[in-house]
């Protein structure tokens, strides 16, 4: 009887060791960051959730890249860490989580050709979870070269079931030439009322969206900037806007304590907001965000509309903002060839919309936006 009673508990420890083995074994298969020689880049690689975009300089040979990735903890990637591969056109990797439950792809490319000066907002998709669009931008083989950024990865966090066509940032067919960018503030919600961000302004911006900073530190959220291989004079573009009847704002009382308040009827009026930053990045390891987009000591020159000249309009009007050199600051030519300056575009259908102030349903259409080079 002993002995068997000693078996069943031998089978229920080995049982229980092998559970907890499993339990032990990491479930996440994800990229975390690339390696290549530092001497080929023109930016610091942007690794996101499905992609790894790598900018290099133009002599760089892309037919023998060998990226080497740190992975999720015990996870394995294909091709092989240090594969070299041929990266005129994108390669896809294959990364498996340590205990094989869990299979994810990322598409790697390495860019070339700089960015383009002119934006039709012709190209979009949804992204991988379906729930919201993200425009991008391509290079004469139709290979994407960049990715819009966007907070529509954060309404996500608010957005339920609200489908891609109801979130901030989307597209319209009724664009000045084709489809147009379609910003709209929204409320977010009873979750967004429990934060305190009551409404989430539609924008697009060049850089990236950092969604795990988007509830406790919203402006670190926003990382603007891509290389730029021109000396920018204007920015211009075509615009409608109308701004929304319900002003929100979240504010301070008497007692220190976050409240929300609410003005009917226009009693507060919204405006819309666009600007261009150019700034040296430190040989591609400087990115701008919220909190210093206008004041780091880095910036060259800026680009941004007269509050005055936000107005409201059913027609496709144009716009055209000089960037205003700041003082003292010049322009190395071989820094800039060699993509030592970065430049981000961003547009809001709330000026204020990044302090969670903005008018319910404030809507903005943006068309034909150009950077206008220096000769």
């Amino acid at each position: 009887m002993k002995t068997r009673h000693l078996f069943f508990f031998l089978i229920a420890a080995l049982a229980f060791s092998s559970c907890t083995k499993d339990e032990a074994l990491n479930s996440e298969a994800d990229i975390l960051s690339v390696v290549v020689p530092a001497e080929i880049l023109k930016a610091d690689p942007v690794v996101e959730n499905n992609r790894v975009t790598i900018r290099v300089k133009p002599d760089t040979d892309l037919v023998n890249q060998a990226p080497e990735f740190t992975l999720s903890k015990g996870a394995f990637i294909s091709p092989e860490n240090g594969t070299v591969l041929d990266f005129t056109r994108p390669q896809v990797y294959t990364v498996t989580s340590e205990n094989g439950k869990n299979i994810k792809e990322y598409t790697v490319t390495f860019i070339i050709a700089g960015l383009s000066p002119y934006y039709g907002f012709e190209h979009f998709r949804l992204d991988e979870s379906g729930k919201y669009h993200v425009f991008y931008e391509v290079n004469e083989n139709g290979d994407n070269i960049m990715d819009w950024a966007s907070g529509n990865a954060g309404f996500a966090i608010t957005a339920g079931e609200t489908p891609p066509n109801l979130y901030p940032t989307t597209y319209t067919d009724a664009g000045r030439n084709g489809h147009a960018l379609q910003l709209i503030t929204r409320r977010t919600g009873e979750l967004g009322i429990m934060f305190k961000k009551p409404i989430a302004a539609g924008n697009l911006f060049m850089g990236i969206f950092d969604v795990s900073a988007a509830i406790n530190s919203p402006l670190l959220a926003v990382k603007m900037g891509v290389p730029f291989e021109r000396v920018p004079d204007t920015l211009k573009g075509y615009f409608k806007y109308k701004g929304g009847d319900v002003f929100i704002q979240v504010v301070e009382n008497a007692q220190g304590e976050l409240v929300i308040e609410e003005y009917e009827n226009g009693e507060i009026p919204d405006h819309w907001d666009v600007y261009a930053l150019f700034y040296d990045n430190n040989v591609g390891t400087l990115i701008l965000d919220g909190t210093n987009r206008f004041t780091h000591d880095n910036l060259v020159s800026v680009a941004h509309l007269d509050p005055e000249d936000a107005i409201e309009t059913d027609q496709w009007t144009e716009f055209e903002l000089p960037f205003v050199q700041k003082p003292g600051k010049t322009i190395d030519l071989q820094k800039l060839a060699a993509g030592g300056y970065s430049i981000s575009v961003v547009i809001s259908s709330s000026v204020d919309g990044d302090f969670f102030k903005g008018a319910d349903n404030s809507t903005l259409l943006i068309d034909d936006l150009e950077i206008v080079s220096k000769k």
